[in-house]
């Protein structure tokens, strides 16, 4: 990650501390990445939550997501608007 945004509290350098999490909240995470990708190919990208719940459980969420790899702007465009598409007729 080069970079975090939102109000956190970081402890460690690769961990961030979000007192209180619900559904208005929101993380922004930068990612970079130096090395060369395969054009057409996928890149993967996973994340984890680790949080307490009300009643004392210690629980993990993690998140994984396939983007696509593409160097034409116009390709990640028509992906977008397709998946944008698929969303909303569902």
């Amino acid at each position: 990650m080069a970079d975090y945004g939102g109000f956190y509290c970081k402890r460690t350098p690769t961990d961030v501390d979000l007192p209180a999490l619900d559904c208005d909240k929101a993380i922004m995470c930068s990612m970079r990445y130096e090395e060369r990708l395969n054009d057409g190919g996928e890149a993967y990208v996973q994340c984890a939550l680790l949080y307490t719940t009300i009643q004392g459980e210690r629980r993990i969420r993690v998140h994984t997501m396939a983007l696509p790899v593409t160097s034409v702007l116009v390709r990640l465009i028509i992906l977008f608007i397709s998946d944008v598409w698929a969303i909303g007729l569902t």
